[in-house]
């Protein structure tokens, strides 16, 4: 509460209203303006039990407090706010007493922790006489903050009292004071729709009573503060501040000023928090807007050095990010991890349902400040976002795995769900030898030694690889073991989740593969520019070209590496830009041709080739042997393509003969336009 709310008015004497507030017979109430306007009233709400204006206890006017929380923000920006010398002691004074208010505290619990120097520095001194108002209750348009440096005011308010149909005028006569002049009159003067009449008679209606003087509250002191209710909601005055003694002395803050510091001081800290956001890996496939909310949707929480954020086995509320500070990861009182800024933690309790903490959390007694600063999000914030991320993160994942490939991005989606969060500390197995495997495997976090006893063979897998595939789908004991190395993770797929998918379509995933493969393939061997197929050839392609799968910018194909061309696949989905260069020698600049392929067979022609049919109509063949030309074959989009294998088979060769069709990058048979490679 204020400091100039010491004491209310008595329910009794609650006013609904600025004056000319009158009851209809249904018992509502309408300002008389509005009855004057033909317009309907608006319905007053209870003011929170917060502190006031000096005064306190009335009921803020619904209309009013609407105003203010509907305001916008000022267009200030920061730099317009003045910066007014004033002693230390001045300064620290009302850097205390803006901590102490309640109100600050709530609207400035996501500010950076100097922004009550920052007011303090915006505050401009106002010293007045004895008796000047510094607030006068009921004032709409007057919006400051005040903190007393020197000297003493009262605070005053109006006791306004309402009478209705019925009531004692003989008790209400005896208990006000009277307005009137001259001793021997006997009605006292009420108040109706802001006129005063006299010897009115209450036969019907409800009046506003309005008395002359003003009841003392009480007196505040130096270092009190008044005003708050009105900077931050902009509604009427509850009362009115008056100082006792000529010499009073205040320091004033405008609304616009607190408005343009506190907002720009919210952005830095919400720039900073979405830098943060945007940088951890769990996140980090998010796009921009995601981050924002997930921002928006996050709390500060400062927790003090050796306390416990939370412990083994408690039920996973909250996800953290380590704002600043340093917090300790340990099972059964042994440390295995520590978090420092940018780190999150306590994700797995709130990704996998049903899951508790597996650790204890704890700031450490060596901590820096003595504290540590933590973003957390909730499990109801973290459930709305929890699809869209679970899909960002793991629809890429789950679509460079051959099995996959054929499904509909509906199943993808289903798939990225059913994936779980595991964590695994140093050394810890995640597949062992001649066991069953029941789920596939993508690295989530740190990396995973795969290792082969039977033929000494060893592969460190990190972000981005999978394991687990082959012994998963032909259901057989894995012939290899995978250990973590150092504390990691990975996304696990449950086979439950993959036979879901094989009741949906019908039929076994490897069979759904190879009758997607065989499809795209019959169909590209039936043009006319193909060599007609044998259907055992195409059984050979089916069975022995492999899937790959090309990230954005991934090159395929350089003729620096492969100057006599090579076949190099079966574009299935995605996009390949084939860039053509062309070094004309001399002082010539060299000329560039973009083309794109989204299906079929690609080749890249040899550079010999290239150039041939780059000069065929030349009127100088001898330039051919002084040019020559570059290409490139580079994925533009996330592509799948079907490719030999390193070391194809004489009946994979053979069988591939029949998707070389006439493919040179530079043709005059295929123009398009030429643009120079530099600016």
């Amino acid at each position: 509460m204020s400091q100039g709310d010491a004491h209310a008015p008595r329910a009794k004497e609650k006013r609904e209203g600025p004056e000319g507030v009158l009851r209809r017979r249904d018992g509502g109430d309408e300002p008389s303006s509005a009855r004057r306007a033909g317009g309907g009233g608006v319905k007053p709400r209870e003011k929170p039990k917060r502190s006031g204006d000096g005064g306190g206890g009335n009921k803020l006017r619904d209309e009013v407090i609407q105003r203010g929380r509907r305001s916008r923000p000022s267009t200030r920006d920061a730099s317009s706010v003045p910066n007014v010398q004033k002693s230390d002691e001045d300064a620290a004074t009302i850097a205390r007493s803006i901590r102490s208010c309640p109100f600050f505290l709530q609207e400035m619990q996501n500010a950076p922790p100097d922004v009550p120097e920052r007011l303090a520095r915006a505050m401009e001194e106002v010293t007045v006489n004895a008796n000047v108002d510094l607030i006068t209750q009921g004032a709409l348009n007057d919006d400051s903050f005040f903190v007393l440096v020197e000297g003493k005011v009262n605070v005053l308010q109006r006791a306004d009292l309402r009478l209705e149909a019925g009531a004692d005028m003989t008790k209400f006569l005896e208990s006000v004071p009277r307005r009137n002049s001259k001793p021997d009159e006997s009605a006292p003067r009420i108040s109706k729709g802001g006129k005063s009449h006299k010897g009115m008679n209450v036969a019907d209606g409800v009046f506003d009573l309005k008395p002359s003087q003003d009841k003392l509250i009480k007196v505040l002191e130096p270092g009190a503060y008044f005003g708050e209710v009105s900077l931050l909601f902009n509604t009427a005055r509850t009362a009115t501040i008056r100082s006792q003694a000529p010499g009073c002395r205040a320091f004033k803050l405008r609304r616009s000023h607190y408005e343009s510091i506190v907002l720009a001081a919210k952005s830095e800290i919400f720039k900073r928090r979405f830098d943060l956001v945007s940088k951890v890996g769990l996140f980090r496939s998010m796009d921009k807007t995601s981050c924002r909310t997930i921002v928006g949707m996050s709390d500060s929480e400062t927790v003090a050095a050796g306390e416990v954020i939370f412990q083994k086995g408690d039920f996973g509320d909250k996800l953290f990010l380590v704002e600043a500070g340093v917090v300790s990861i340990q099972v059964e009182g042994h440390e295995v991890r520590r978090f420092g800024p940018g780190d999150c933690f306590g994700e797995v309790a709130l990704m996998n349902f049903g899951t508790a903490r597996t650790a204890d959390a704890i700031v450490p007694a060596d901590v820096p400040d003595g504290k540590c600063e933590l973003l957390s999000v909730s499990r109801e914030n973290f459930e709305n976002i929890l699809g869209p991320l679970k899909l960002a993160i793991n629809g890429p994942r789950l679509s460079t795995v051959p099995l996959f490939a054929p499904l509909s991005q509906e199943h993808i989606e289903e798939l990225a769900q059913a994936l779980q969060l595991r964590k695994f500390s140093d050394g810890a197995s995640v597949v062992r030898q001649g066991e069953a495997v029941n789920a596939l495997f993508f690295v989530d976090q740190g990396s995973f030694l795969e290792t082969w006893p039977t033929d000494n063979r060893m592969r460190t897998m990190r972000e981005g690889d999978w394991f687990g595939l082959e012994a998963l789908a032909h259901e057989r004991p894995s012939p290899c073991e995978v250990r973590s190395v150092g504390l990691s993770a990975v996304m696990s797929l449950a086979k439950s989740a993959i036979d879901k998918i094989e009741k949906d379509v019908g039929v076994s995933l490897p069979t759904l593969q190879s009758s997607w493969r065989r499809e795209n393939l019959d169909g590209w061997t039936r043009r006319p520019s193909v060599k007609v197929a044998t259907a055992a050839e195409i059984d050979v392609l089916v069975a022995e070209l492999e899937l790959k799968f090309a990230r954005p910018g991934d090159v395929l194909a350089d003729s620096r590496e492969h100057p006599n061309g090579k076949f190099v696949g079966l574009v299935m989905s995605g996009n390949v830009l084939v860039v053509s260069t062309l070094e004309r020698g001399g002082d010539e600049k060299p000329m560039e041709r973009k083309r794109l392929i989204t299906e079929g067979p690609l080749h890249l022609a040899s550079r010999a080739q290239a150039a041939a049919e780059a000069f065929r109509d030349s009127d100088d063949p001898g330039r051919r042997g002084k040019n020559a030309i570059g290409i490139k074959l580079v994925a533009m989009g996330a592509s799948v393509l079907l490719v030999p294998p390193p070391s194809p088979s004489p009946a994979l060769t053979r069988a591939l003969e029949c998707l070389k069709v006439r493919s040179v990058p530079w043709s005059p048979h295929d123009r398009v336009r030429v643009v120079n490679a530099d600016p």
